[in-house]
């Protein structure tokens, strides 16, 4: 018998992504995977603005802009016309360090995060299935099989589901998955386009009988095409994608033709949720715990989050740093946002994908309109990114998020600024890239009483202290956030703010310190 602290099961973006960043931690862990390894086929292609600060703090992303692409921006067609042009390439300038859309497919992605798990002395157990699950309140005792067909058995403390969207792990625990399933059946093909629109755009086609969304690839003419199919073939065996090109021929009005296909699928559009991400010592995450439409890019995204918020959780909570009350704060603070995530951009999504007569009106006449119109003003182009991007995800109703200052607010991510370090500049995410808590001062002269109120609390003792130097421009910075004398916050591991005041107060810090003993 093995014995772990972690047993993960599914080895896609969220499961390699947990395991990357229990690595970061030293967090003993197994994960495994049915598959041969990394997949090769995907959905998924969008890496939003938060992912790329994580992949970053990660030392990730010069080899992601390696093996992806920027998309400077959005072109809507209608009837044969072009409808509507967005820029996205700076559209959240000065929101993040990448204020970009950028296409990196699932394959990639996967990839990219198992590199990380090898360099840091790891190995995901490949072709070996999850069997079953005897599961108590303090730890699991799960049977998987290895490549040779043996059946083997794991201790672990806690085990955690990402393994998909059918999720053994998940209906082990019962927990209700709720949500529902679009009629309409979708197709999704990797494949070479030939016509006169420039190919480093995302291209939308809003026609009357159908949709067409053409996202850039890397290779010449090659993009991957998301559209419905016609009624007509939803019941044809081994339906080819050769059969529907008459039919995009004839409704897409750009005129355009197709080469080689990589490769073709079809599939039902999901939106669902689990009413908890935790039961006991099981837990979920990605497509286990939410599966979304591809709206916005965000299912793929969502998950890994999933990973990034739960990873330093589980540290703590297995080395005894925190009470094991904080592994209870993942289910709290991740799942309303997937719920929220489905009745925002999944809602959205029926108006674009649907064939009934308003949804046709919507797609083909207000949606290319509406759009336009919206990415003209700054205000509605920076509220699209912060949403599109994932930065506006917010914990700030959990306990665990307490004060507010000016335009910041517990719970929230810390904002990206830029700030003045003697005569460098750096930004707030530089100050983040370590795994500890981190404390930042602005015009808060006691430190001697803020290591002291550290060092009566051993689980913050390495908590890193940044002070931010007041000079001219970094009290224009903070006065462009609405704070105007001085600033106490902590911050999180996963870079959200934890606790903020004006001054440093001694007994509602300790208070709030208190919560994780």
């Amino acid at each position: 018998m093995k014995k772990t602290k972690v047993l993960i099961v599914g080895a896609g973006p969220t499961g390699l992504m947990l395991s990357c960043q229990l690595h970061r931690y030293g967090l003993d862990h197994i994960i495994i995977d049915s598959k041969s390894g990394p997949t090769l086929k995907s959905k998924a292609l969008a890496v939003q603005g938060r992912t790329m600060e994580i992949y970053d703090q990660m030392g990730l992303m010069d080899k992601a802009k390696e093996d992806g692409h920027v998309s400077d921006g959005a072109l809507i067609y209608t009837r044969g016309k072009k409808a509507g042009e967005l820029s996205l390439g700076h559209f959240g300038k000065g929101l993040s360090p990448f204020p970009f859309l950028f296409i990196l497919e699932q394959s990639k992605n996967e990839a990219l995060l198992y590199a990380y798990i090898k360099q840091q002395g790891g190995e995901v157990l490949w072709n070996t299935k999850y069997l079953s699950a005897d599961s108590k309140p303090q730890s699991n005792l799960v049977s998987i099989e290895d490549p040779e067909g043996n059946n083997i058995q794991i201790e672990a403390d806690f085990l955690i589901g990402c393994d998909g969207s059918h999720s053994p792990i998940r209906k082990h625990t019962n927990i209700d998955f709720l949500g529902g399933t679009y009629e309409e059946l979708f197709l999704v093909a990797d494949l070479e386009v030939n016509w006169d629109i420039p190919y480093d755009r995302l291209c939308l086609m809003m026609e009357p009988n159908t949709f067409a969304a053409f996202f850039p690839m890397d290779g010449k003419g090659r993009m991957r095409l998301v559209s419905i199919v016609p009624d007509k073939f939803e019941e044809k065996d081994e339906l080819s994608f050769s059969d529907l090109v008459p039919f995009i021929s004839s409704n897409l009005s750009v005129p355009m033709s197709f080469g080689k296909v990589k490769w073709f699928a079809t599939y039902k559009v999901h939106y669902k949720y689990v009413t908890s991400f935790i039961k006991d010592n099981i837990l979920l995450a990605g497509d286990a715990a939410h599966i979304h439409s591809p709206a916005g890019g965000q299912g793929m995204n969502t998950g890994l989050q999933d990973a990034y918020n739960l990873a330093w959780k589980l540290h703590w909570v297995i080395n005894k740093k925190a009470n094991p009350a904080l592994i209870q704060s993942y289910s709290d603070e991740r799942q309303p946002n997937a719920k929220q995530l489905i009745d925002t951009t999944d809602r959205g999504f029926q108006f674009i994908a649907g064939n009934g007569f308003f949804q046709r009106l919507v797609r083909t006449y207000l949606f290319p309109f509406m759009a336009q119109f919206a990415f003209r003003l700054n205000f509605t182009r920076k509220r699209a990114y912060k949403t599109v991007s994932q930065i506006d995800i917010n914990y700030h109703k959990t306990k665990y998020a307490v004060g507010s200052l000016g335009a910041w607010k517990a719970g929230f991510r810390l904002p990206y600024l830029k700030l003045q370090r003697g005569s460098k500049v750096t930004s707030t995410f530089n100050l983040l890239k370590n795994t500890s808590f981190n404390i930042l001062l602005f015009n808060v002269g006691n430190r001697n009483d803020i290591e002291q109120v550290l060092q009566d609390y051993p689980s913050f003792q390495d908590t890193q202290i940044h002070i931010i130097e007041a000079n001219e421009e970094n009290t224009r910075v903070l006065s462009s956030q609405k704070i105007k004398t001085s600033m106490f916050c902590l911050v999180r591991p996963d870079q959200h703010i934890g606790f903020i005041s004006k001054d440093f107060d001694k007994i509602a810090f300790e208070k709030y310190l208190s919560l994780y003993i």
